[in-house]
């Protein structure tokens, strides 16, 4: 569950970087660089990064070992 969340966070983050969310516009932009920033760093994506590590390396050891 926490892979499938932190997979799609991530999508939808970079959707808007690359312009598909042209309709939303700035307010769906601002959201997404207040999700990237430093100061906000700590309680979004270094978390994200860290449940999408340990939940592949659960993954990996559940499945393939």
């Amino acid at each position: 569950m926490n892979l499938m969340l932190n997979c799609y966070v991530k999508v939808c983050y970079y959707e808007v970087l690359t312009g598909m969310w042209v309709r939303n516009g700035n307010q769906i932009r601002g959201q997404a660089m207040t999700y990237i920033q430093s100061h906000f760093c700590k309680s979004t994506i270094d978390v994200d990064i860290y449940l999408l590590q340990v939940t592949t390396v659960h993954f990996f050891l559940l499945y393939f070992a």
